[in-house]
């Protein structure tokens, strides 16, 4: 009788004793998962910082940046493609695949590319068409820190034309898209400090308000800074 009685004990308990079994080996192999994942991408970032230095920025092929440029594009994890692209050296090979980065589905690996360009002060390697749509899409973007980093690159682009207005304005081609044009002539008048401000409008009203331009017609790219300075001076004076 007691023998019967473990048997229908043991058929009744067979199907909770393995499903015990099966949750237990599924959260051991999940953990050991996380814990490799873990791992590798620890691994991955170390091995950044080794790359680095190895990096001959020379050589078309170099198989370091090779690599770097591949976990740039295609590793799973943002932040080992941010560090990647923080890593790289800048030059024309590597360059196009900063300005890819700016469209990353990732925030910070967005803004890494935005302060890499402003670090570097990258304006003359790029094309008109590159910088219309690369500080477009950033001072548009939904991350307000993807959006400071892209102020940083403007301000940046504002140094390199030798903080004229009308030089910056001309290298977006204010003719063709003056709405990127009169985008980053707002943002530009709102980030600048006053003194900075002030030394801006006394050197363009000295070069660009004589006689040659009162006497004819303005430029777009001078009417646009004209409505958007009147705007900033009334707040400031």
């Amino acid at each position: 009788m007691w023998t019967h009685c473990s048997r229908k004990l043991a058929d009744h308990s067979r199907p909770t004793i393995i499903s015990i079994i099966l949750v237990v080996t599924l959260t051991t192999l999940f953990t050991v998962d996380i814990v490799v994942k873990i791992i590798l991408h620890y691994i991955r970032i170390q091995a950044i910082h080794g790359l680095a230095r190895l990096q001959s920025p020379l050589d078309k092929d170099c198989p370091v940046v090779a690599a770097l440029l591949w976990l740039v594009r295609h590793d799973n994890s943002p932040e080992v493609r941010r560090r990647a692209l923080v890593a790289l050296i800048l030059t024309t090979v590597t360059l196009p695949y900063v300005l890819e980065r700016c469209r990353d589905v990732s925030n910070a690996v967005r803004k890494a590319a935005f302060s890499v360009l402003a670090e570097r002060s990258v304006l003359r390697p790029l094309s008109i068409a590159q910088r219309i749509s690369i500080i477009q899409d950033g001072l548009t973007d939904t991350c307000s820190e993807v959006q400071k980093a892209a102020e940083d690159l403007l301000r940046a682009w504002f140094e390199v034309v030798d903080e004229d207005p009308i030089l910056l304005l001309r290298r977006l081609d204010t003719e063709g898209v003056p709405k990127t044009s009169a985008l980053c002539l707002k943002r530009l008048l709102l980030i600048l400090d006053e003194e900075t401000l002030t030394s801006m409008i006394n050197k363009w009203a000295a070069v660009y308000l004589d006689e040659r331009y009162v006497s004819s017609v303005f430029p777009k790219s001078h009417l646009l800074l004209i409505s958007h300075m009147g705007l900033v001076c009334s707040d400031l004076f």
